[in-house]
């Protein structure tokens, strides 16, 4: 493979991984709305992905045009919210301590701060539900002044440890039908996230 190619595919690999948690931020922090699901019902992708992540994207593109928006919003409320309690409880602090707003949430926030990443006001879930830190990965994607290091070293930390484990818990929630898709991308992304980072980062990813 040519230098010029090895740079293209690694920036495709970059620019999906960016738009992939940005994507998956927006649909793990609430339902999707009629324009976020008429673009994943037309959305396309790179040709040169991974078969199992185009895959998981044709999954996603068929479920934004089998369920309607009502529907996904109740689907939602299911399985992330609940009456009290969804049918998956989408915080780090719950998958690795049981408890909400525990030591995952607290170590969390000391990374945070050194990265210079603080929490909207407007925003009132912790930093360490799902939603949000998949957008923190995509601000971080974004950010050429973090060493791959650094990236992989909170990749590992903060959702290599608990979200395979979450995706796996949505695809098999009850009520879940849409966000069955939803998760499965997110498996995959997490595992070509892992793949990459174990071949490219100096960091070891488990």
């Amino acid at each position: 493979m040519t230098n010029t190619a090895t740079q293209t595919a690694k920036d495709v690999f970059l620019k999906t991984r960016t738009d992939t948690y940005a994507l998956l931020a927006a649909l793990l922090n609430q339902a999707p709305d009629a324009d976020l699901l008429s673009q994943l019902q037309h959305i396309e992708w790179h040709a040169s992905l991974p078969q199992r992540l185009i895959n998981a994207w044709i999954g996603l593109r068929n479920a934004a045009n089998t369920y309607p928006e009502h529907l996904i919003e109740k689907e939602f409320q299911s399985v992330f919210v609940g009456l009290g309690q969804g049918e998956v409880v989408p915080y780090a602090s719950w998958y690795l301590e049981g408890l909400l707003m525990a030591l995952p949430l607290a170590r969390l926030r000391l990374d945070l701060i050194k990265l210079g990443i603080t929490r909207r006001a407007e925003v009132h879930e912790p930093e360490d539900h799902a939603g949000l830190l998949c957008q923190t990965m995509a601000l971080l994607g974004q950010r050429s002044d973090i060493p791959l290091q650094e990236y992989a070293r909170f990749f590992d930390a903060h959702l290599a440890s608990w979200m395979f484990d979450f995706f796996i818990d949505v695809q098999k929630a009850p009520h879940a039908g849409f966000y069955r898709s939803v998760a499965e991308l997110g498996l995959f992304l997490l595992e070509w996230e892992q793949n990459y980072l174990s071949e490219h980062g100096p960091a070891k990813v488990h």
